[in-house]
């Protein structure tokens, strides 16, 4: 019984995996007789793989050759005397390996194995394995007894899982709240921003300023509908610009107007702030292409989304002889375009331009940048 209480108080004191099997394994060599001893634990692929191995005070060199060997033959669940005892959750005590064809042995000398499970409820989680150069080494006592210590080891390595996940979860908690109030403080700052924007526009009327603007938030809104989905923070480029499109178009025209649409390429994902930012660039390039299409012609818009080497390129074309006409190079003047410029060169720290193109005829906006990893 003192035994035992010194065993689990030696493990019970970290809640570290491997340093706690280190320490099972250094504390079984002082009351039970063996050459060498392991760890193993069953993995997602049903392998065993070695958490702490001991040689009872020989060189370093020594476990790690058996580790590398155990690595070599690739130990599985159902494979081995190891194995079978992680298949089963039932001990075995052979003693004589050499009449046992399920021995894989990690020297010629070894002719007594004790293995036992490593249980948590009914689930095996891996094995405990000690090894003898003698023949009948290991008793009935000695089986009950180390199948108390995998007892001890096995609740211990559960409760180090547990502290594991609680802590990760967590730190996962601390930095979502974080990000969403650097998202709230920063959201505010763009309405804002994009409220000050109607108050230039000296000869628009009131029900244009509202109509912009709110395109605008409702661009924002979109960007972090699909976040709100995304488990990793992360949003597809391409669902964002077909979701854009649709409600930018839906938002700035009346309901009898119908706007053709096409939207291809790769999905790409990218980070929580460079998609606030290109919604809110998506959202001025449609408002720029409604804005100028002939009074009687509605045009016709395509978004490309690709990637070029480590960037990312999004082409927005609008097909129509006037938009290509009135915006053949020059994008320095107008709110609008001073917006996306100031989103793409500084936010996403990327590069906008605009290309008049005469087959097929039309203006593309193109914007390339580097995804946030």
């Amino acid at each position: 019984v003192t035994t035992l209480y010194e065993f689990s108080r030696a493990i019970a004191a970290t809640l570290d995996p491997a340093e706690l099997g280190a320490r099972a394994i250094q504390a079984l060599e002082s009351f039970l007789a063996y050459q060498s001893g392991a760890i193993l634990l069953v993995d997602a692929d049903n392998r065993l793989t070695v958490l702490a191995l001991s040689g009872q005070g020989a060189p370093p060199e020594f476990a790690a050759r058996d580790r590398e060997f155990v690595k070599q033959h690739d130990p599985r669940v159902g494979k081995g005397i190891t194995g079978t005892v992680a298949q089963t959750g039932q001990a075995l005590r052979i003693n004589d390996t050499t009449r046992d064809p399920r021995y894989i042995g990690l020297r010629d000398d070894v002719r007594s194995e004790l293995c036992v499970p490593l249980k948590v409820g009914e689930r095996v989680i891996g094995v405990l394995n000690v090894e003898s150069p003698n023949e009948n080494a290991y008793t009935e006592e000695d089986e009950q007894l180390l199948s108390t210590v995998a007892s001890l080891i096995a609740v211990a390595l559960e409760n180090a899982r547990l502290y594991a996940r609680a802590k990760d979860d967590a730190e996962v908690k601390a930095a979502l709240l974080r990000e969403l109030s650097h998202r709230v403080k920063n959201n505010l700052t763009a309405v804002a921003g994009l409220l000050y924007l109607g108050l230039d526009k000296e000869k628009a009327t009131h029900q244009e300023i509202f109509s912009e603007t709110l395109a605008r938030v409702q661009s924002m809104i979109a960007a972090h509908s699909l976040l709100s989905d995304s488990p990793r923070a992360r949003v597809d480029l391409l669902l964002l610009g077909q979701n854009i499109l649709s409600d930018s178009i839906r938002q700035l025209t009346l309901p009898s107007q119908k706007i053709p649409y096409h939207v291809e390429g790769e999905s790409i994902e990218i980070s929580a702030r460079q998609a606030t930012s290109l919604a809110l660039v998506l959202n001025e390039l449609v408002t720029n292409a409604l804005k100028h299409a002939p009074p009687n012609a509605a045009p016709q818009l395509s978004l490309t989304v690709k990637r070029d080497a480590q960037r990312v390129v999004i082409e927005l074309f609008n097909h129509g002889d006037l938009l290509a006409e009135n915006f053949s190079g020059s994008a320095s003047s107008g709110i609008g375009l001073s917006l996306i410029r100031t989103l793409v060169e500084k936010d996403l720290c990327g590069r906008f331009e605009l290309i008049a193109r005469a087959q097929p005829r039309g203006v593309a906006s193109v914007i390339t940048f580097v995804p946030e990893s």
